[in-house]
């Protein structure tokens, strides 16, 4: 009889254990029409759900994840394609160690990860990650497999051979190898260099390497800056270059404004077309990175406070095809956020795009989404 209820109250605690998780989800809506010239355009249409469910084993160790379903309605002139996407997003299991004078993190399954430049792979991905940091360094290194990922949700520049199917699609196949060395507070500096090679899994895929140098610091409470540079090449005999400067002003406590400036390369001389890994839009236009480098001088101003978010950017797009500098366009962001209830969300963005050289690579859209969480 002991033994029965000694059995019993194990497997209690256990079903406790197992059954005390957080869960929650998201309906949203997207709905934006867009145009290039005012005489024609297209519609793009987008509803979904993701449910997301959550459980902490003990103070170290937490399991996550996320799945969705959502629909996406394309419409043009002449045509229209409907895509049904399901997708498992989120898949992990993180934890966190004192180790010594420092903290050891782990996130194992599938998840978001970005690379420090925020624009090489900045994707959902297979992988496992580890972390190391104190008061002064962090050190941490990630590897994983982006071939099972969804193409339909996750989108990179390269594509996968294998046929593209509805729900889900597989993605191209690269194996991710990233290790970065980051020093902390030095001089109210943060600095870090981060290595990556993209090995390519399949013969049709190209292997990329990428080194990374960035710096970012705060003048006190009003103002922060960052720089980063990242130099890439396919096969160390050509290379691709990307830099990206920022400075922002916090004017009390709910004004932001700041300014930056982006630089890619071209296919010119010996310098290659910089190519990453996810899709990465630098504005709201098309831009052939393989004829001309890019620069993209921009500003923004921001509003926030505790229920809404109003920001207006400016982005002039300026192109190199040789030794000439050229006024591609220009590049107007309005946005809008606002937390109507707790869990309802209402968001809208107007954009508006003006190519100076090819009108129909010019965009005018407005977009509203909706999210109602539970």
């Amino acid at each position: 009889m002991k033994k029965i209820l000694v059995i019993s109250a194990v497997l209690f605690a256990l079903g406790q254990s197992l059954f005390a998780f957080d869960w929650g989800g998201i309906v949203s809506n997207t709905t934006k029409p867009s145009t290039s010239d005012f005489s024609s355009g297209s519609f793009y249409q987008s509803n979904g759900i993701s449910l997301w469910v959550s459980h902490s084993f003990n103070k170290n160790l937490r399991f996550t994840a996320e799945g969705l379903y959502r629909y996406e309605l394309n419409s043009q002139a002449d045509s229209s394609t409907f895509t049904n996407i399901a997708d498992l997003s989120l898949l992990k299991l993180s934890g966190s160690w004192t180790a010594g004078k420092g903290n050891l993190m782990l996130n194992a399954g599938r998840f978001s990860f970005s690379d420090i430049s925020s624009v090489v792979f900045n994707q959902v991905s297979d992988g496992l990650s580890l972390a190391f940091q104190t008061n002064s360094i962090k050190v941490s290194a990630y590897a994983g497999y982006t071939g099972f990922v969804n193409s339909l949700n996750v989108s990179m520049l390269d594509k996968s051979s294998v046929k593209q199917t509805e729900f889900y699609s597989l993605s191209a196949e690269y194996i991710p190898l990233i290790l970065d060395f980051s020093l902390l507070n030095l001089g109210g500096t943060n600095i870090s260099l981060q290595g990556e090679y993209f090995v390519a899994a399949k013969d049709y895929l190209k292997g990329k390497f990428y080194g990374t140098l960035s710096a970012a610091g705060s003048f006190g409470s009003i103002a922060s800056y960052s720089l980063t540079g990242v130099l890439g090449s396919e096969d160390f005999k050509k290379f691709m270059l990307y830099g990206k400067g920022s400075l922002a002003f916090y004017l009390g406590q709910n004004f932001i404004a700041s300014l930056a400036c982006d630089y890619a390369s071209g296919a010119n001389g010996s310098l290659l077309a910089f190519r990453t890994l996810t899709t990465c839009t630098a504005y709201n236009g098309k831009f052939n990175s393989a004829l001309s480098s890019v620069i993209i001088p921009q500003c923004s101003a921001m509003f926030v406070n505790d229920n809404m978010v109003i920001s207006l950017g400016e982005k002039i797009i300026l192109s190199l095809p040789s030794d000439k500098v050229k006024f591609q366009g220009f590049d107007t962001s309005l946005n809008f956020i606002y937390n109507v209830l707790s869990d309802f969300q209402l968001g809208s963005s107007v954009i508006a795009y003006k190519d100076l050289i090819e009108d129909a690579n010019s965009n005018f859209a407005i977009a509203l989404n909706l999210a109602l969480a539970f």
